[in-house]
Parts: C-alpha cells; structure tokens; sequence
C-alpha cells in the first residue's frame, strides 16, 4: 500500500472523517467531535498516533495485532517467548518497532493491508 493509502485507511477505522484540501493536505476530525479539521495524523511517522489508533482496536484484537508485529518485525516468536537470549533480542526489536511497522500491522489486524498499490 502507498502511504497515502495506509493514512486514509488508519484515519478510517480510528472514526475520522478527511478531505482533502486544495494544497493537498488531509484534513479532518473524529466523526461527532466539534471544532474545525485538522490534519489527519501521520500514523506512519509518529508513535504517539499509531498509539491511540492501537488503543481504538476492540481488545480481542490485541493478541492479533501483536501477532502481525511479529510478522512484520521479522520475529518467529509467534506464540511464546522463552529465557533464550535471542528471544529477547526479538522482543527487543518489536519493542521498537517503528510507526511505520505498527501501522502495516494495525491494517493487517483489521484486514485493510494489501500489497495492491492502486487499491485501497
């Protein structure tokens, strides 16, 4: 997915309603809330945003997410961790996954993620 994309469809789930502007930029509000748009986040660049669209996942979701992270992050721990050193070397790494690595796992979690660049 383009990054474009990744931001409208995290926008989306997190209950944002965008446009676009004239300049290009997009902008918006959560769905209900008062007050003027603003930019959408940059889920894909800024931790703190990818934190609360991981926060809007229902709670069964969790695990799952933490799965794909796993995935992304390149970690075969899928299931347990062990005491092994090397397990906490992939902890390490999905600790510090980056926004871009938590935002690829938010939309595969909720089935929005495609390797299709023209789809969204």
């Amino acid at each position: 997915m383009k990054e474009e994309q990744q931001r409208i469809a995290i926008a989306e789930a997190c209950g944002w309603k965008w446009e676009r502007l004239w300049t290009g930029e997009l902008h918006g509000k959560p769905v209900g809330e008062q007050g003027p748009f603003r930019e959408v986040p940059d889920y894909l660049n800024d931790l703190n945003a990818m934190h609360a669209a991981f926060l809007s996942l229902p709670a069964g979701s969790h695990i799952t997410f933490g799965r794909h992270l796993q995935e992304v992050c390149g970690e075969g721990l899928v299931g347990y961790v062990s005491s092994y050193p090397e397990d906490f070397a992939g902890l390490a790494r999905i600790a510090h996954a980056t926004a871009a690595q938590r935002a690829e796992a938010f939309l595969k979690t909720i089935g929005k993620w495609t390797t299709n660049q023209n789809e969204l």
